[in-house]
């Protein structure tokens, strides 16, 4: 006769008492069936014609430390907090002499967030620059 587990799972019935239950086996380990996230978010992209300027997006997933520079002088610096927005925008001025607006858009997905990548979209000057998903830009 097949043993007869309470619904919790803790006790078992041997056909007179409860007794207590052995401990479940271990987990099976887990197998990646789906793209692997990255730890670290890094990419760049160059701002301005005459006066030329570097962007540096570097989102860290595991310690959640986002940073955007410019020319290596930071203007956003912030340890990213559970959101239940979609869609981050972070805006900014790049140069001086040769001022563009900056916009980087950060996109997640709505489900199954853990198994797909961000996606970022770049806008300079209201124009479109590209996207950048994963490990490389799909768009420019």
């Amino acid at each position: 006769m097949p043993a007869s587990f309470s619904a919790d799972g803790a006790w078992v019935w041997d056909g007179t008492t409860w007794l207590s239950a052995p401990p479940p086996p271990p987990a099976a380990p887990l197998i990646q069936t789906g793209p692997v996230i990255q730890p670290v978010i890094d990419f760049d992209f160059p701002v301005g014609k005459d006066e030329t300027h570097k962007v540096h997006v570097r989102l860290d997933q595991a310690s959640r430390q986002l940073t955007i520079d410019v020319d290596g002088e930071y203007v956003v610096n912030e340890m990213q907090q559970f959101s239940l927005s979609m869609v981050q925008v972070y805006r900014f001025t790049v140069g001086t002499g040769e001022p563009h607006a900056v916009i980087v858009e950060k996109r997640r997905e709505m489900l199954m967030t853990g198994s797909k990548p961000y996606t970022w979209r770049v806008f300079v000057d209201d124009q479109y620059v590209g996207t950048y998903q994963g490990e490389a830009w799909l768009a420019t």
